[in-house]
């Protein structure tokens, strides 16, 4: 779920910010760096986790406020939300609520619930159809589930905001929730407990710790050999004349070719990310001096 690209852009952030501070305070050691990068990493896991189980609490709570509501509406021949397959066998689930306890989680403010249900989900074609069906299907609740989680949880933009400012790594890990909820859901319809091990898989989170760990510890080991590298490759240039951003970016290419990772691979990943949140000019730059830096 945690796509190499993700990692990079977040050991970019993190190295930015250590040079940034280093200035302010030398005595911050590698170790320190080290440190701060892979705590950094872990919190955004946790919050990716918590997050995770507040979204789906909502939708249990929109089926909440959609039986209310029918009942204000003296509404008695519409399908109720609750009565939807794969959210009876969530709400039923004893590890959801074992997990909801022990990462604290509470539903999202009262307004947005109400707020993303009234402008969102009851307007929304699927939902007027599902209100409408009068047999119970599986497949049909689950590919339903699955339109809601698409087209309204991860559309609306005031849900969108209130994930924003709660999470500050949002807009890097959005696709991450979205494909990580997902694929959730359609495990989680299967009737498997094994679904909640999304939560705990090698390849969602320890695989890709262990690439971002053996990224950030190989820079920092190198750092010094790859300034004198990086020197040597630019004679008409002091190496702290070369934008800030930049150097992250071609140290952090150069330590990847410690892990094995192809050259190609390399510099295409650090030309698109110099591309996105570098300087107009950088991409060129940092595909040349990789392609000269790296064997």
């Amino acid at each position: 779920m945690l796509t190499r690209r993700i990692l990079r852009i977040k050991a970019m952030q993190g190295m930015y910010a250590s040079y940034v501070q280093q200035k302010t305070c030398p005595q911050h050691s590698h170790l320190d760096t080290l440190r701060l990068l892979q705590e950094s990493l872990a919190q955004d896991i946790e919050q990716i986790k918590h997050t995770h189980i507040q979204l789906l609490l909502l939708l249990l709570t929109w089926a909440a406020m959609d039986e209310e509501d029918d009942k204000d509406l003296l509404v008695f021949n519409k399908r109720l939300l609750k009565d939807n397959l794969w959210l009876q066998q969530l709400q039923s689930n004893g590890h959801f609520h074992d997990l909801r306890r022990r990462y604290g989680v509470n539903s999202l403010d009262k307004d947005i619930v109400q707020m993303c249900y009234y402008d969102g989900l009851r307007g929304h074609s699927a939902f007027k159809d599902y209100k409408n069906r009068r047999t119970e299907n599986a497949k049909d609740d689950l590919v339903f589930i699955q339109k809601i989680v698409e087209e309204v949880v991860f559309a609306n933009e005031a849900l969108q905001g209130v994930l924003d400012q709660r999470f500050t790594e949002w807009d890097l890990y959005r696709t991450v929730f979205e494909a990580f909820l997902l694929a959730f859901v359609r495990k989680f319809a299967k009737k498997n407990e094994d679904a909640f091990d999304l939560l705990h898989q090698k390849e969602a989170f320890l695989e890709p710790c262990s690439f971002y760990r053996h990224l950030t510890s190989t820079l920092l080991k190198e750092e010094v050999n790859f300034d004198e590298q990086i020197k040597s490759k630019t004679h008409n240039w002091e190496i702290k004349r070369i934008f800030l951003l930049d150097r992250v970016l071609i140290k952090m290419g150069m330590a990847e070719a410690y892990l094995s990772i192809p050259k190609a691979v390399i510099i295409s990943e650090y030309l698109a990310i110099a591309k996105i949140y570098s300087t107009p000019q950088s991409h060129q730059f940092v595909h040349g001096l990789l392609d000269k830096l790296i064997a």
